[in-house]
């Protein structure tokens, strides 16, 4: 295992951060004594620490954003930014990892995606697309997996009309489950033209995903940064998908 230390920034207030937590602490209980888990601090220093095989993620609301690209910037440190709709440094001097979503499973769709459009661009003028997400009721900021889906496709997602909160839609038009109505994460995308039409979803019940892809991830940013392959600066997370050996 390359990960000796995650340092997970937005613990405890924030629910991302806890099932990351979660699935980190597991991990630290089967490999005791190889693998930590660390929470930020304001007064955290690193001096004295081996920075081999550390990476931090950020899972917040935007309070300690800017200490923790200073903590990163000092000790060069892999940052994984997971908080939507926050704003990005400028010409960070560390890898800062753009996440919008931590599922393997989603953020491979997002490079599905972009492969499915190719062949469809003679035709775009001829398509109708749209993009449906759902998420629980308690989430305000403009999901960023719907982003990520706009931006692959050119659509442009309107949150007032794209967006599901209420729960008897979600119950009956799209089939959440009741138990997950407070956390899930659904997006549709329907593309129509020439008198036919072509459905893509993605369904996320819980958070779980997120935690075991955490770990899955920062596994993949340490095999680059040990093959001298891994940058400063601003890279999206679908970027690790492939295995480094």
């Amino acid at each position: 295992m390359l990960l000796k230390r995650l340092i997970i920034v937005g613990y405890p207030e924030g629910n991302l951060a806890g099932a990351i937590y979660k699935h980190a602490y597991a991990e630290a209980l089967v490999n005791s004594g190889k693998f930590k888990v660390m929470f930020y601090k304001p007064e955290m220093k690193l001096s004295g620490l081996n920075l081999s095989g550390i990476v931090v993620i950020y899972a917040g609301k935007g309070g300690r954003l800017q200490e923790t690209y200073e903590l990163c910037e000092t000790y060069d440190l892999p940052l994984i930014q997971a908080a939507t709709g926050l704003a990005k440094p400028e010409n960070p001097g560390f890898p800062f990892i753009n996440a919008p979503n931590l599922s393997p499973l989603i953020v491979t769709f997002f490079k599905a995606l972009k492969n499915f459009k190719a062949p469809y661009e003679p035709l775009m003028d001829q398509l109708t697309i749209k993009i449906q997400e759902s998420h629980q009721k308690s989430k305000k900021t403009v999901p960023g997996t719907a982003k990520k889906m706009s931006e692959i496709l050119g659509y442009e997602f309107k949150p007032e009309q794209d967006s599901i909160r209420d729960h008897t839609r979600q119950l009956k038009e799209i089939g959440i489950p009741g138990e997950h109505l407070g956390r899930h994460a659904y997006h549709n995308i329907t593309i129509e033209g020439f008198m036919a039409e072509i459905g893509l979803t993605t369904r996320v019940l819980g958070l779980d995903t997120y935690g075991v892809g955490a770990l899955w991830f920062a596994e993949r940013i340490l095999a680059r940064d040990n093959k001298g392959m891994l940058d400063d600066g601003y890279q999206e997370i679908e970027e690790f998908l492939e295995e480094i050996k």
